[in-house]
C-alpha cells in the first residue's frame, strides 16, 4: 500500500474556501482508480488540513495526481496556501 499524507498551512481568510475545495476534490478522488481511502482533516485553530489517502499503488497515486480535479485543485487553492509539506509511507500491516 502507499500512504501519502499532505500538511496545508493556510493564509487564515482562506481556511473555509479551502476546506469546500478540499471536500469537494476528496470525494471525487475517491472514485480514482487505485483510491481505497481519501481523507481531509483540520485544525480549525492553527488553520490547517491534513490529507489522508492510501492507494494501491505509487504509479496509481501518481495517476491521480495528473486527473483533471486534481490540476484544478492545485490551481485554485495554491493562493491560499503558505506552506506545504507532503509525507510518503508504507502501510505495515498491508505491506
Amino acid at each position: 500500500m502507499y500512504v501519502v499524507t499532505v500538511t496545508f498551512t493556510l493564509v487564515p481568510e482562506s481556511f473555509e474556501s479551502f476546506i469546500k475545495l478540499a471536500q469537494e476534490n476528496a470525494d471525487i478522488a475517491k472514485d480514482d482508480p487505485g483510491c481505497l481511502q481519501f481523507d481531509v482533516c483540520w485544525n480549525d485553530k492553527d488553520k490547517q488540513v491534513f490529507f489522508y489517502a492510501l492507494y494501491g499503488s505509487e504509479e496509481e497515486f501518481n495517476e491521480c495526481l495528473q486527473n483533471e480535479h486534481s490540476v484544478i485543485f492545485d490551481q485554485k487553492t495554491e493562493p491560499m496556501v503558505t506552506e506545504k509539506q507532503s509525507k510518503i509511507f508504507s502501510n505495515i500491516h498491508m505491506a
